[in-house]
């Protein structure tokens, strides 16, 4: 879970934004500026994408399994 939060929190603080804003800015038509802006500063940023959901989906997996364990 540490290493989870830890990781997420160095990329939204190297892409300035929450998960959930980055992937609607991303997938957005009329955010093309953004996804412009993005491929110029961070051309290979599917790389961080994709460990970025990765641990995002991971850590709402373990907070599950913690929140089941600890209601017993």
């Amino acid at each position: 879970v540490e290493k989870c939060e830890l990781e997420i929190k160095k990329l939204e603080a190297k892409y300035n934004c929450p998960f959930k804003t980055f992937i609607s800015n991303v997938g957005t038509d009329k955010n093309t500026t953004f996804l412009q802006q993005l491929e110029k500063k961070y051309p290979v940023w599917e790389n961080d994408f994709n460990l970025w959901e990765t641990y995002t989906t991971e850590l709402d997996r373990w907070k599950k399994k913690l929140n089941i364990v600890l209601k017993g």
